[in-house]
């Protein structure tokens, strides 16, 4: 029995200097977020059960039956978060490895990608806003944006997508502007609308896209020529600052498709309870991390 006991706390001793040992990999320095569990069809697989363990956590594999292996799984080139097995048991990739475990269910490796300006050797937006009450006023060099109720001022700003590799498949595209500002306590519901006509930050004003070029309607302002209809999402403004973000996957998809035609969003006013306008940080502005940022979900084939 003491032999028996013995041996007990070598194994606990063992145990816990494997769990010492055990790598701490923060998540801010994990390259890539998900693995997640598809069904046939490629959507989500509903029955598969979404749990976080601590990184010291082991699943017990032995009731996880034989599809491919775990190697299988893995993302080419990146740290992949988790891995979610049959049995319901998810755990981080850096600490799951076991010879021989295997999965049943067929996993992807999802890659996101975030684009600010000057963040990252990145260097490819382009923003600015036409004012209708100044309407030859040039604003593509300034560190603020805005958008006013009526569509009197508007928003527009693209993005270079070549950092995306060759033969990635858009996910979710997300764009995210910060305010920080309004003029007083009127509320907007502004709209993201794929733009049509070519323009120039450096050359865009009320009246014309371009040097020596007119829109369709002023101010970008022709819907059906100038931009596509309908938005593709709605934000909803109450207060002065903060954080606001419009899908805007569809665009991406076709920007990325067809990179000659890629003209970028317009923000415009859709509704709204009093005449106010609304400030953002632009892609000039001194405050790097408040400058418009596109996220982009994808993965590769």
């Amino acid at each position: 029995a003491m032999a028996d006991a013995a041996m007990a706390d070598a194994a606990m001793a063992d145990a816990a200097h494997a769990d010492a040992a055990a790598p701490d990999v923060p998540r801010a320095d994990i390259q890539r977020a998900d693995i997640r569990p598809v069904d046939a069809a490629g959507g989500p697989d509903v029955t598969a059960i979404e749990a976080r363990l601590d990184r010291g956590a082991s699943p017990d594999l032995s009731a996880v039956s034989v599809d491919a292996t775990l190697a299988d799984l893995a993302c080419p080139g990146v740290v992949c978060d988790q891995v979610c097995y049959p049995d319901g048991q998810c755990c981080v990739d850096t600490d799951c490895h076991r010879d021989g475990a295997t999965c049943s269910q067929e996993h992807r490796c999802v890659y996101t990608v975030s684009l600010r300006q000057g963040v990252d050797g990145y260097s490819g937006v382009s923003d600015t806003y036409l004012n209708k009450w100044d309407p030859d006023m040039i604003y593509g060099d300034r560190s603020e944006i805005y958008v006013r109720e009526g569509g009197n001022k508007v928003i527009l700003v693209k993005y270079d997508l070549s950092p995306l590799p060759a033969g990635a498949i858009i996910i979710k595209a997300t764009l995210l502007l910060t305010f920080f500002e309004r003029s007083n306590s009127g509320e907007l519901d502004v709209g993201s609308f794929m733009v049509q006509t070519r323009w120039n930050a450096s050359e865009a004003n009320w009246v014309k896209n371009a040097s020596g070029e007119a829109w369709c309607v002023a101010g970008c302002g022709g819907a059906g020529t100038d931009y596509l209809v309908p938005a593709s999402a709605s934000e909803h403004f109450a207060t002065a600052s903060g954080m606001h973000e419009w899908n805007v996957t569809d665009f991406a998809k076709h920007w990325l498709d067809d990179p000659g035609n890629n003209q970028g969003v317009l923000l415009l006013a859709t509704s709204h309870t009093a005449a106010v306008e609304y400030g953002a940080y632009s892609s000039d502005s001194g405050n790097v991390a408040g400058r418009p940022t596109l996220y982009i979900d994808y993965e590769l084939p």
